[in-house]
């Protein structure tokens, strides 16, 4: 008998590719994200530096420039991290997006795979079967061969 082929072998193929490319994706989305959320952390530390900064200079003696400076650049910080924020998300979205067509591409491949399986099982059992059928062909055949041999040798006694 002729090994298993699966007829949707190329389609199974296919699958695995396209979750291996999402699978991709969706790790390249989450370093995006991960930088992001780093940026994020970084402005806020420094926004907290310079406010302090600020609040301790003004305790003291006040630079009206240096404290315009560092007013606007605190403003600057907080609409760089309102704009990050935003941008955080966008990817967490897209993310979304991904681990959803990650998690069906996943169920079609697995899918497919059940399928093979099964067939798989079905050609095996089919297969033994019929082994067993030309088994006991052979094992008749032997017994009516060796009955027939002794009436045979009866017969000219």
């Amino acid at each position: 008998m002729k090994e298993f082929e699966f007829r949707l072998q190329s389609l199974l193929n296919l699958k695995e590719q396209e979750e291996k490319k999402i699978q991709k994706e969706l790790a390249h989305l989450k370093k995006e994200e991960r930088l992001i959320k780093e940026k994020v952390e970084s402005y806020r530390v420094k926004k907290d530096n310079y406010q302090l900064q600020l609040m301790k200079d003004e305790s003291e003696k006040i630079n009206l420039s240096n404290a315009m400076n560092c007013r606007n650049y605190i403003n600057y910080l907080t609409e760089e991290i309102t704009d990050l924020e935003n941008k955080l998300a966008y990817w967490s979205k897209k993310i979304a997006k991904c681990r959803n067509r990650l998690l069906e591409k996943t169920k079609e491949k697995k899918m497919l795979t059940k399928l093979k399986e099964k067939k798989e099982e079905e050609h095996w059992y089919e297969f033994t079967q019929q082994e067993n059928k030309e088994n006991d062909e052979i094992a008749i055949n032997s017994f009516n061969f060796d009955n027939g041999s002794l009436k045979l040798s009866n017969d000219y006694e």
